[in-house]
């Protein structure tokens, strides 16, 4: 099975919608590498649920057109010709790999140039690699940073690049970085949503942070346990009384977190909310994953 990327490139103001093979250097090896090797835009994350379904994927798109418009370059989208384009690039790759072997999930990223040749889009695909299961069972470590979003709203790619020397970083068990502000607010981690149970409520915040896919499901989760939700950020000097804590991703799902910095959350992980919305998170996600 072939474990490298590969990337198409789309132009969207040419009709019809034609992929097109891009060339990628042999130093990308990741989705990052190859964010670094494109034009810097708008760009979402994705992956794959049983070969050729995902979720929630005209949202994906529309966090493109959002970036784009908050970056001064509007934009509109054809949602039907673009999730036709994104099935035959999945379908490429997966006949690209061994043949016979089985369908792999993928991980997939879009990028929409907005310097070089505005309005191409770039489509990154690799097999999907997700935490181990013992991460789930028991939690992972994450760390602290003072790290900002220019543009808290917006999924910009020059954020990769800012964020690299922090990402280098997270060795030795360490999954995540959590920003946070000036104030003193935990805000989000470099690639993920966080929440908080704090006082018996489960807190995110609302302001100055990308309002991910994947965290879109989990309140929605939230909301059908009618659990007490806080759409607040939690302050850091809150964090040693904090119950339980998790991050939320397209490729991680929700994962719990133990510990951050030095501070041990709660006294078991995942904690009992935690645990009840990981069950929730695994039934919606078959409920709405949808074909390509």
């Amino acid at each position: 099975m072939n474990p490298l990327p590969a990337v198409w490139v789309v132009s969207l103001s040419l009709s019809p919608l034609e992929l097109r093979s891009f060339p990628l250097p042999a130093s990308a090896l990741t989705l990052d590498d190859i964010s670094a090797a494109l034009p810097a835009g708008a760009y979402t994350t994705l992956r794959t649920y049983q070969g050729e379904r995902v979720i929630r994927l005209s949202d994906h798109l529309h966090r493109l057109e959002l970036t784009a418009g908050l970056t001064g370059r509007p934009m509109t989208l054809d949602n039907e010709s673009l999730r036709a384009i994104l099935r035959q690039a999945v379908q490429g790759y997966h006949q690209g790999m061994r043949p016979q072997a089985p369908v792999q999930d993928l991980r997939l990223r879009l990028t929409l140039d907005l310097e070089i040749h505005p309005g191409d889009l770039y489509l990154a695909l690799q097999p999907l690699s997700v935490p181990p299961p013992e991460y789930y069972q028991r939690g992972v470590a994450a760390i602290t940073c003072d790290l900002q979003r220019l543009l808290p709203e917006a999924k910009l790619t020059r954020f990769i690049d800012r964020s690299q020397s922090m990402r280098q970083r997270l060795t030795d068990g360490l999954n995540e970085a959590v920003m946070v502000n000036p104030q003193g607010y935990l805000l989000e981690g470099l690639s993920s949503n966080f929440f908080a149970v704090f006082q018996g409520a489960i807190w995110t915040a609302d302001e100055g942070v990308l309002a991910g896919v994947t965290r879109s499901l989990v309140l929605e989760c939230i909301r059908r346990l009618q659990l007490p939700l806080r759409l607040q950020a939690l302050h850091r000097t809150a964090l040693p009384e904090a119950q339980e804590a998790f991050i939320t991703s397209s490729s991680r799902g929700i994962l719990p977190l133990r510990r951050i910095d030095t501070i041990a959350i709660g006294t078991e992980c995942p904690g009992p909310l935690t645990r009840r919305l990981m069950l929730a998170f695994d039934a919606i996600l078959q409920e709405q994953a949808e074909p390509i």
